[in-house]
């Protein structure tokens, strides 16, 4: 799906959801919503339930290594952005070996409508190779249990 098809699918569901809304393309913010109408100050424009809510979790045996990960390896983005794209993940997308317990999968439908929101054109070199070793070193650590 393109990138223009996401935002006819995401301008779609605002519509189907009272339509006051679009989200439009910025060249310096990416995605933004815009108002269809003036509000007064404090008028509610838009609600909607979270999509997925994901938490640091500092006690937590995968957020440590990725803290640590992130503090010792220069990874480029802090420990929670790391852990956020690790909760993120569906079952297809770890095939191979099942993630440790402490790390949440979502759904297929989920994951879609969260790419559609944030609108990620390219996934930085950066971000996807160190995404790569997390889970190798989160999955090593798990058999060596």
């Amino acid at each position: 799906m393109s990138s223009e098809d996401d935002l006819d699918a995401v301008n779609a569901y605002l519509r189907s959801n009272g339509g006051v809304t679009r989200c439009v393309t910025s060249a310096s913010k990416g995605r933004v919503l815009v108002a269809e109408r003036s509000f007064e100050k404090g008028e509610v424009i838009y609600t909607e339930p979270a999509l997925h809510i994901i938490e640091e979790n500092t006690n937590c045996r995968s957020y440590k290594l990725i803290e640590t990960a992130a503090a010792t390896n220069g990874l480029g983005y802090s420990a929670c952005w790391y852990w956020y794209a690790l909760n993120s993940l569906t079952v297809g997308d770890v095939e191979v070996v099942r993630p440790p317990d402490d790390v949440c999968l979502i759904s297929g439908p989920v994951q879609k409508h969260l790419m559609q929101l944030c609108a990620p054109d390219k996934l930085t070199e950066p971000g996807r190779h160190a995404i790569q070793a997390l889970l190798t070193s989160l999955f090593a650590c798990r058999k060596e249990q």
